[in-house]
């Protein structure tokens, strides 16, 4: 199997003069620290519970942790103390600066030695369970999808099935009346022929059964707990029930005997319901972060595979979202996907309970139900609709974000700022458009959710009231039938939240599918081939071979031109539109240890030819290419990571000091390490390399790949960068080993484009390229003596020659002088100031804690402000005050069985005097049950409405100031972390708080409504609820101490991914994808 490592570059150094007597002691005090760094978050960081043997052979031990997970207590715990910590420290900074300022003591807390209180970091953390490691999912996915992809394509069509049918009818009819079956030449089902599906949908099911395949068999078990805690929320109505008929039958006597047991039911069933329902929440959560996990790690590989058409048009933006948002849709789904089908058994058990409590009468309120089933529906189309289109107008934004942000120096240097933030914030307003439909539908959609199981409830107690001349309603049936409908509630409810999220998490598979269908690597026409038995006759190996290559970028049929592979590819105007460049009869081969430079004019094709052998330019079909072993590519503009120098030069790979010695001798790179700061190699690099400049650049992306020590090396005009005497000294270093040369690249076949052209006496071949055609291959000596009938070809050849002869004029020594000269000079112009202690890029900000109240003043402030807090504070009481008045009524109604009853003024008569008396109830009933209905629908738009104007400001301010930060704030500051801000968190702010907020100021309401009233009706309950309600505050507190570091930690853990996701080179990432 062929591997490619695709290495580019980009770095950033800061420098600090060092003694040179002390270089490799700190060059080693350096290493020794980051192994023994490496030891102790090893060390620190223990297994996870569930995998640790100790934990696993002990029974109690293993269900224990199954069912209250009482080793997360000890993580809690340490939030808590560092939080504790955190108060401390900044009680002592407030306090010491005061002291400063009047003037009354002297300077405490900081500056009194306090240190600064240790972070919840991840070393605090335990390791990932071993069924969740991302290396793992991504096999399992690849293999899931693979398999789903093919059932899929296997699948016969609609209209294929129904020629079948037909067929089969014939044959059936043939067989009866004698007649011989009839041959069928139809070759559409050979096994060499592809189905090619358009339609989105099936694709999507196609992620869905694959997702569903990796996230179990632990959803199933979450599954289980489901299944118990829904058991356990229907039994409640049933105790209750049997609870007042007791009190109903024993009315002045003491019941404690009789209902004792009914209370110990109840206290047991909310036990086991809470654990349940804890159980659920873990497990859907720890298979939706399995999704996320397997879904962006695919994401990312594939985005690593894509072949020159599968780049096609693709947005930079659009594969931001994917990972950025709509992975994070599917794990929302999953938290609650158990509903879609806990829902409907909740509402066929309690209608079997209803029609044994109420009669037949109760089907109407679960008819009214079942009636919203296709205005839910319509409601889910739109939103997903709404969505869709959404999509579309974030895609765009994004990407104008990014584009902005990699061009921030650009946009400074022009004062381009108010021009770029017009774009963005343009984009963001069509955006906002469609955001402000979705959280509408959103809001009905949240009110038919609450609104559902009330009417339901008010139809059953209607009809049977007004059925048979008037039934009885008594108190024990009445609020049994209200506890079922209760049931309900919750999962309805959330049921409401899940519609909104299953429709973004349908199209988020449909477009993460869409995704994975364009073209891979693999579909190309490279020959994998593995096999080293191909050798010449002096036993070399020959690495890389390409036969008739004809390569073709840009054209009608849309291979290239999407603006994702690098403009190095073509110099030619012709690249990026719908003109076509092609490179034709390129014949070449080379073995181990060779070096082929490649030679020729601006725009004849040799960029091309190397984005052809890495599989970013289209093949013919009659081009033969084989690549054995791994491949490594620098282009002509040096990718540098947001990193230290080290690791841009190791990019991933495991630290030899031997061979990385070697390494930075053979690139020049060790008078700049003696101008770093003491950090040296270790030394922190800024954001794409501002502090480098361009000759660091290129040595550190030759370092980079010459340090994987490939099989095949494509260097892209990489020593253009370079001055002449440093250029010479690479040379000889890596591609002349045959002049006491490093020897690096002896096992190595290479491909050195140049315009160098002084060097190609001294290489073993060369490729001479005009005008996108090969007019020669072979070594220098026949490059003297060859002869071509091609005018511009001729001049090609003529014009090296004499630049190798007036390049040959100097001497070496004057070379080395220069060389020496270079290094110092060229640190010096990039910046790199003395002193520096290795640290460049500021350190995301985590609070400690509870979120800060100001937080929660600034949602509020950017919702609406004064009157929108007014607006809701009043709809929400219209809104609990309508709904306590229509759970009074119920009250007063049950109570007038023998009795007649006076309320507003107005007597109403005993529900024994039949029709007529009900009737008067039922219309006090309905008036009520109407404006509750009226004001649940207000305060519900009132208040997601404000989630909006919220989003939209923030957006708007947060774009603003990063804009016109200064250029220092872009360059300690990773691309990735501003670009998470700007889309994770975005879509956080758009949707999932809105949400939220609302779900939080409403659950607000019921609580205080709910306290209130049981206070109001048992004073003496308030000696119960205040200390349960301490105990619950306590916990709380104590949770949240930790929850919010947590959150933190994933948010910030995302910025990588991000970072790296949004480079303008990331296609070139490639590691070992052939």
């Amino acid at each position: 199997m062929k591997e490619k490592n695709v290495n580019t570059t980009r770095l950033v150094p800061a420098v600090a003069d060092v003694d040179a007597a002390d270089a490799d002691a700190a060059d080693a005090d350096a290493a020794d620290k980051q192994v023994q760094e490496q030891e102790q978050e090893d060390h620190y960081q223990e297994l996870w519970p569930e995998n640790d043997p100790n934990r696993r052979h002990n029974v109690f031990q293993k269900v224990i942790d199954g069912l209250l997970y009482p080793y997360m207590g000890g993580i809690l715990r340490q939030g808590a103390v560092l939080h504790k910590e955190r108060k401390f420290y900044v009680f002592n900074s407030k306090h010491s600066v005061n002291s400063v300022e009047n003037g009354s003591g002297e300077e405490t807390g900081s500056g009194s030695g306090i240190a600064i209180p240790k972070e919840l970091s991840q070393e605090d953390l335990y390791q990932a369970p071993s069924h969740m490691r991302a290396e793992l999912l991504l096999d399992r996915f690849q293999m899931l999808y693979k398999q789903k992809h093919q059932e899929l394509m296997d699948r016969p069509t609609l209209e294929e099935e129904k020629k079948q049918s037909s067929e089969k009818k014939v044959k059936k009819k043939n067989d009866r009346s004698g007649v011989g079956g009839v041959e069928n030449n139809n070759n559409d089902d050979d096994h060499g022929v592809q189905r090619v599906r358009s339609s989105r949908k099936e694709r999507g099911w196609v992620l869905i059964k694959t997702l569903w395949g990796v996230s179990n068999p632990g959803y199933i078990y979450a599954g289980y707990a489901q299944l118990v805690s829904t058991l356990a929320q229907c039994f409640y109505p049933l105790a209750v029930q049997y609870l007042l008929r007791v009190l109903e039958r024993y009315p002045d006597q003491s019941v404690f005997g009789k209902g004792v047991g009914f209370v110990i039911c109840l206290f047991t069933g909310s036990i086991v319901d809470g654990i349940a329902q804890e159980r659920t929440k873990f497990g859907s959560s720890q298979a939706g972060i399995t999704i996320r996990a397997a879904t962006v790690s695919a994401i990312y590989h594939h985005m690593l595979n894509l072949s020159s058409v599968g780049k096609h048009q693709l947005l930079m933006g659009e594969t931001t979202n994917l990972v950025a948002i709509d992975c994070q849709k599917l794990f929302e789904v999953c938290q609650e996907g158990h509903l879609l089908w806990s829902c409907p058994l909740s509402m066929l058990i309690v209608m079997i309970l209803l029609l044994i409590t109420l009669g037949p009468t109760t089907l109407v309120g679960m008819i009214s139900m079942f009636m919203l089933v296709p205005v839910v529906k319509k409601v889910v189309e739109m939103m997903m609709a709404i969505r869709k289109k959404r999509a579309v107008f974030t895609d765009r934004r994004v990407d104008t974000m990014t584009a902005m942000l990699q061009a921030i120096r650009f946009c400074k240097l022009n004062n381009y700022e108010e021009k770029f933030l017009k774009r963005v914030h343009e984009a963001r307003e069509k955006e906002m458009v469609w955001v402000k439909k979705e959280l509408r539908m959103l809001g009905w959609a949240l009110s038919m959710t609450v609104l559902t199981p009330v009417v339901a409830c008010a139809l059953t107690f209607i009809t049977y009231a007004l059925v048979n001349g008037g039934n009885v309603l008594t108190s024990s049936d009445t609020f049994t039938t209200l506890l079922l409908f209760s049931v309900l509630r919750f999962p309805i409810g959330c049921a409401g939240k899940l519609m909104g999220k299953a429709a973004q998490g349908l199209e988020a598979c449909e477009r993460i599918a869409d995704f994975l269908e364009r073209e891979s690597v693999a579909a190309d026409t490279l020959e994998k081939n593995n096999n080293h038995d191909d050798e010449s006759n002096d036993g070399k190996e020959i690495l890389l071979e390409v036969k008739n290559g004809t390569f073709t970028v840009g054209g009608s049929n849309g291979d290239q031109g999407n603006g994702m592979v690098d403009p190095e590819v073509s110099g030619h105007s012709g690249f990026g539109g719908k003109a076509e460049f092609k490179l034709s009869g390129i014949n070449i081969s080379i073995k181990k240890g060779e070096t082929l430079a490649c030679v020729g004019p601006v725009g004849s094709g040799k960029s091309t030819l190397l984005h052809a052998l890495i599989g970013d330019v289209s093949s013919s079909e009659s081009s033969d290419i084989t690549m054995r072993g791994s491949v490594a590519y620098a282009s002509q503009s040096p990718f540098i990571l947001n990193a230290t120098l080290r690791d841009n030069i190791l990019f991933g790979l495991d630290y030899k000091k031997d061979l990385y010695d070697r390494v930075l001798e053979a690139c020049n790179l060790l008078p700049d390490l003696e101008k770093l700061g003491q950090a040296r190699d270790l030394t922190e690099i800024g954001e794409r390399g501002v502090t480098l400049s361009g000759g660091q650049k290129a040595r550190i992306s030759l370092a980079r790949c010459v340090y994987s020590q490939p099989s095949i090396a494509l260097f892209d005009d990489i020593l253009s960068a370079l001055d002449a005497a440093t250029g010479k000294y690479v040379f000889e270093q890596l591609f002349e080993p045959s002049r006491n040369g490093s020897g690096l690249l002896s096992k190595t076949a290479v491909i050195l484009v140049t315009h160098a052209s002084h060097f190609l006496s001294r290489v073993g071949n060369i490729l001479v390229l005009v005008k996108g055609k090969s007019v020669f291959v072979g070594n220098w000596h026949e490059l003297l003596s060859v002869q071509t009938e091609d005018c511009a070809a001729s001049q090609v050849i003529n014009s090296i020659r004499s630049s190798v002869q007036e390049k040959d004029i100097g001497s070496d020594e004057t070379s080395r002088s220069k060389r020496g000269k270079f290094g110092k000079d060229e640190a010096a112009s990039a910046g790199i100031k003395d002193g520096d202690d290795g640290i460049l890029m500021t350190e995301e900000e985590r609070d400690f804690g509870l979120s800060d109240v100001k937080t929660w003043f600034t949602w509020f402030k950017y919702a609406g402000g004064a009157w929108f807090v007014t607006l809701v504070v009043v709809s929400l009481t219209i809104d609990r005050g309508l709904y306590v008045m229509t759970e009074w009524w119920l009250a007063s109604w049950t109570t007038a069985v023998s009795n007649s009853i006076n309320r507003f003024g107005v007597t109403f008569a005993p529900q024994e005097e039949g029709l007529s008396a009900q009737r008067d109830f039922v219309k006090v009933y309905g008036i009520i049950l109407v404006a509750s209905s009226i004001a649940t629908f207000a305060r519900s738009h009132i208040i997601i409405q404000g989630g909006a104007r919220c989003s939209e400001k923030m957006f708007y301010d947060m774009t603003t100031r990063v804009v016109r930060a200064p250029m220092s704030y872009f360059e300690t500051t990773p691309m990735g972390r501003i670009l998470n801000r700007l889309t994770y968190d975005v879509e956080i702010l758009d949707i999932t708080l809105s949400q939220s907020m609302t779900m939080l100021i409403i659950a607000t309401g019921w609580f205080v409504t709910g306290i209130v009233l049981q206070i109001t009706i048992l004073p003496w309950n308030v000696f119960v609820l205040v200390p349960i309600l301490a105990i619950y505050w306590l916990l709380l507190l104590f949770y949240r101490k930790s929850a919010t570091d947590l959150q933190r930690l994933d948010a910030v853990s995302r910025s990588p991914v991000q970072a790296i996701l949004s480079e303008d080179k990331f296609l070139f990432l490639r590691n070992g994808w052939l």
